[in-house]
């Protein structure tokens, strides 16, 4: 699987430019992240992991895959598998209502992964993370939390998100 490195470093410094967990994790820089619901909640993922998000796709059934998958969707010439976000970050899935896609890469092919509505691309100063409770949520997704519009919002590593999406067991919805 090929990696994105975002420049966060000063060139000139001669060090290495650091990946988009290292600087959630360092809270330093400065990220476009795109903000999405599912429910009530709100996440964010870096934008650069995103190439497009797609609104109301036509998502086919596919009888005895893994739990984690809700079907297929046609993308121009190409079938995406879509996975189901929600279950994946241990939430009920709403059963009923639009949903889009974000369209990522995982293993070196796109993927969707279903979200309940995307919401904007917002400037986010990675100095402002807040840390995750302990035991709240699994470490390797949740890289902290921030506020939007007086609104919380759980920041998601993107790569630890479609990692955990073509696993196949998934701990179970609450």
């Amino acid at each position: 699987m090929t990696s994105h490195i975002h420049m966060a470093s000063n060139a000139l410094s001669g060090t290495l430019p650091l990946r988009f967990r290292e600087r959630a994790n360092a809270r330093t820089g400065v990220a476009d992240v795109l903000v999405f619901r599912l429910g009530a909640e709100r996440f964010a993922v870096d934008l650069q992991s995103v190439d497009e998000t797609i609104e109301a796709p036509e998502v086919h059934e596919v009888g005895g895959t893994a739990p984690t998958i809700l079907g297929v969707f046609r993308h121009g010439a190409q079938l995406l598998t879509l996975y189901d976000t929600a279950s994946v970050l241990g939430m009920r899935r709403e059963a009923a209502g639009p949903l889009s896609a974000l369209v990522m890469r995982g293993g070196g092919r796109r993927i969707g992964l279903a979200v309940g509505d995307v919401e904007d691309v917002v400037k986010l100063d990675l100095s402002l993370l807040r840390d995750v409770p302990d035991g709240v949520w699994d470490d390797e997704l949740l890289l902290g939390l921030f506020v939007r519009d007086g609104l919380l919002v759980a920041l998601v590593d993107a790569r630890s998100l479609i990692s955990a999406c073509q696993t196949p067991s998934i701990p179970e919805a609450l």
